[in-house]
């Protein structure tokens, strides 16, 4: 459980001395074994991942610090309408020299950019026009359902994705309740529950549509329209 890295044996044993630790093989114990290599590059590598999650938001295989996001803007200084990210992929592996050397292990790290769009499905939606007071005409809302059912949203917090399967354009955040939540016997609805459990206040709670994405064992969730992407 400790993420400790050291330069050689001595440093180890060294902390182990002062922590308490144990090291999971001690070469001057000549009854101990040696893990295989693919047991100990599994481990090793359970071990970077976990110290990776504490410190970075993961984003499918890549991780990113939220902290590097940068908008860039053409030569007139407006904005591209999308958000980058550094991520970063990393993995440990053996290396064998030739000539019979011993392996030992290497770290191989792979840089990306990670890219998404900085307007809100319900930006496209009501095309500069105010949420809070406008409402989607009909034809509107076949446009929206041609166009966007069946493509992949981000959803802006944890950057995950989800496919949208449809809208819900007579609810908002405020009417719709989340299914199955009840605060003392009454519905919590979407408005709230981001507010009280997820500490996300809404910029356009009143906003119709609720969007109807697949979530997690294919069950159907409801997300509002301005925190997906």
């Amino acid at each position: 459980e400790c993420t400790r890295a050291f330069e050689d044996v001595r440093g180890l044993l060294q902390h182990c001395q002062e922590t308490g630790h144990k090291p999971f093989y001690d070469p001057r114990d000549e009854g101990a074994q040696q893990a295989e290599e693919e047991v100990f590059s599994s481990y090793v590598n359970g071990v970077l991942a976990r110290a990776m999650s504490e410190k970075y938001a993961k984003w499918g295989r890549e991780y990113i610090d939220p902290a590097t996001a940068t908008e860039p803007t053409d030569r007139q200084g407006r904005s591209l309408g999308v958000t980058i990210y550094q991520a970063f992929s990393c993995e440990f592996g053996f290396v064998k020299p030739k000539g019979g050397a011993k392996a030992h292990l290497a770290l191989t790290v792979d840089l990306r950019a990670k890219l998404i769009r900085s307007q809100s499905v319900l930006d496209a939606l009501y095309d500069g026009r105010d949420p809070n007071t406008y409402t989607l005409n009909r034809q509107e809302q076949d446009r929206a359902k041609r166009e966007l059912i069946g493509e992949t949203v981000i959803y802006k917090i944890d950057k995950k994705c989800y496919s949208v399967v449809g809208f819900r354009f007579e609810h908002s955040a405020n009417s719709l309740p989340v299914e199955g939540l009840l605060i003392g016997g009454k519905p919590v609805s979407h408005a709230q529950y981001f507010q009280e459990r997820k500490h996300i206040g809404l910029q356009f709670p009143g906003a119709r549509p609720m969007v109807e994405v697949l979530g997690r064992r294919k069950q159907t969730i409801f997300l509002p329209a301005e925190l997906i992407c």
